[in-house]
């Protein structure tokens, strides 16, 4: 007797889940209120394919063409970072308030110091670690390139 109530109990429970799964997809889906996304995590249904023309758009003219902005920009910080330390060129740039001599005031070029030049070195470096450190590394971040690398 227990077993049958126990079996009636479940055979209920599923009726009513069931119920609340077709209620929850009827007016979600139907009636547009909540995004599929959202619906599939409700069900439990894990990850769902993004199919939304407007995220797609998204994706392929914004995340695409950056990505490879910052793969390119990546390079070349890596070769700065190669000519100012391992090639010694940042042991001539001495940490003070110096000023580069490099004439070009009269172009209407900004004069730089010294320590402008350490600052942009330190920020190639945190740069270089932040994108070997993103996700999974330097694979993850230029997995979304599409075009050939072009370094200028």
């Amino acid at each position: 007797m227990k077993l049958n109530i126990r079996c009636m109990a479940l055979v209920v429970a599923c009726i009513i889940l069931g119920f609340c799964l077709a209620h929850i997809e009827f007016t979600s889906v139907e009636a547009g209120t909540m995004p599929v996304v959202a619906l599939a995590q409700t069900v439990g249904l894990g990850q769902v394919d993004v199919t939304d023309p407007e995220a797609i758009a998204f994706v392929n003219a914004g995340i695409r063409p950056v990505s490879e902005r910052l793969r390119a920009i990546y390079y070349e910080l890596k070769s700065l970072k190669a000519q100012a330390v391992e090639g010694g060129l940042l042991s001539k740039i001495p940490v003070d308030g110096g000023v580069i001599q490099d004439g070009r005031e009269g172009d209407g070029v900004s004069r730089l110091t010294c320590n402008d030049v350490r600052r942009i070195t330190t920020f190639a470096n945190t740069f270089i670690v932040a994108y070997e450190d993103a996700a999974a590394g330097v694979g993850a971040m230029q997995k979304p390139c599409v075009r050939s690398l072009t370094v200028l």
